[in-house]
């Protein structure tokens, strides 16, 4: 599914996401809430997503999923 997704949403967006998810994850990780976030991520199969696109051809996209 996110092969399909990443040849359709441009670059710059999948990278503005992944961004916005790392922030995420490290305010969670602050406030003690990293076990909620990183359930509810793997639940939605947010997980099985960010792997895939630790294979996506773009540097830049692989560097922020990894």
């Amino acid at each position: 599914m996110v092969s399909s997704c990443a040849a359709v949403v441009p670059t710059q967006i999948i990278q503005v996401v992944l961004d916005g998810l790392g922030n995420i994850l490290k305010l969670a990780s602050q406030s003690g809430d990293i076990d909620t976030i990183t359930s509810a991520i793997e639940e939605c199969g947010g997980l099985d997503k960010i792997e895939k696109l630790q294979q996506h051809n773009n540097e830049d996209i692989y560097k922020l999923a990894y």
